[in-house]
C-alpha cells in the first residue's frame, strides 16, 4: 500500500468515526408550536389566519 493510499484511507476511518451529523437548518422551520393545528385548521382559517390585522 503506497503512504497516499495509506493516508487516504486512515483519513476516511477517522472522519466516519468522528463525524458529527447536522440536521438541515430547515428542520422544524414550519413548526407552528400548536400541537393541535391539523384539527382546528378549518377554524383558524376561518378566523383569518394569514390576514394583516
Amino acid at each position: 500500500m503506497t503512504p497516499a493510499a495509506l493516508l487516504r484511507e486512515a483519513v476516511a476511518v477517522f472522519t466516519d468515526a468522528h463525524e458529527t451529523r447536522r440536521l438541515p437548518r430547515s428542520i422544524g422551520a414550519g413548526a407552528s408550536g400548536t400541537g393541535d393545528l391539523a384539527s382546528r385548521v378549518d377554524e383558524v382559517l376561518a378566523n383569518g389566519f394569514g390576514r394583516d390585522q
